[in-house]
């Protein structure tokens, strides 16, 4: 009875927190008419509102680490709407584990209260833990992608400047030569460090602050050093492109033979059940002529 009890008590306090976080907020005026403006504009966010809100506060508090949001940015991630779903999802789950522990509780099968408020609360963190996971892994492969993307980009500006366009000319017009993801984002960086007067190795330096790729910050003091002169800069450019180049191809290599590692024990393994397989039917009959002599 009073592990039910607990079990309803917790259902009704994740259904009153996500009633919190998912009712409809009244939106500012401005809101409402750039909403009725522009066509495009969905105004979906406001429904979240509440979860938003919270995840800003946390954030403001200091308790979102650099690294996540790194992660988020890489992945071009909205740190309010991943922590919506991160605090939907962990409701949602100490929801089930409460529920279930309510199902057994009235079949017969009373758990002790600290096991099932234990169940309850590691669902609950496991709802945490599971979205922070899978944000690392997507920015890991982002990270990896915009680093390949990045010496490419390298090297298309380095030879636009061979061909005698400038070095601010070449980095546009190595931005616009694809659509990738990666490509905007350089593309952003550039247009923000001019827009604010800093220059456009300082805006590659803030990319790589905000997503977490080093390689940019490096190549960005390199080339701030190297000046404005086209000669120098173009020198640098491509030792950076080439130094890149050779560290991507020996991760590369490191990878592969890990996981050529990783697969030696397992075709081991088959080579010695293929084996067995083989010789079963001769030491069963060399056991039972054994055992009948």
């Amino acid at each position: 009875m009073i592990s039910l009890a607990l079990c309803g008590a917790l259902v009704g306090t994740g259904l009153a927190a996500a009633w919190t976080l998912l009712r409809p907020l009244p939106r500012p005026l401005g809101i409402e008419l750039a909403r009725l403006e522009g066509p495009g504009h969905r105004g979906r966010g406001h429904r979240l509102a509440g979860a938003r809100a919270l995840t800003t506060q946390l954030d403001q508090w200091g308790m979102v680490p650099g690294w996540l949001r790194a992660d988020l940015a890489i992945a071009g991630r909205d740190l309010g709407s991943w922590g919506t779903q991160v605090v939907l999802g962990s409701l949602t789950l100490a929801a089930i584990g409460a529920l279930g522990a309510g199902g057994l509780a009235l079949l017969g099968l009373r758990l002790p209260p600290s096991m099932a408020a234990g169940t309850v609360v590691l669902l609950g963190v496991l709802g945490v833990v599971l979205p922070v996971q899978d944000a690392h892994s997507r920015a890991g492969r982002a990270r990896e992608h915009f680093r390949q993307v990045f010496v490419t980009w390298l090297e298309l500006v380095t030879l636009g400047q061979a061909a005698g366009a400038g070095v601010e000319g070449a980095m546009a017009a190595a931005c616009e030569l694809g659509d990738d993801w990666a490509l905007r984002r350089i593309a952003g960086a550039l247009a923000a460090g001019r827009g604010a007067g800093i220059g456009p190795w300082e805006g590659l330096r803030a990319l790589g602050a905000e997503v977490g790729v080093e390689d940019l910050a490096r190549v960005a003091a390199s080339l701030s050093l190297a000046g404005t002169e086209g000669a120098r800069v173009r020198a640098s450019l491509a030792a950076a492109a080439g130094s890149l180049r050779t560290r991507a191809l020996s991760d590369n290599e490191g990878k592969a033979n890990a996981l050529t590692e990783r697969l030696f024990l397992p075709a081991i393994l088959l080579a010695a059940g293929f084996m067995l397989f083989i010789l079963y039917p001769a030491l069963t009959q060399v056991l039972s002529a054994l055992g009948g002599g």
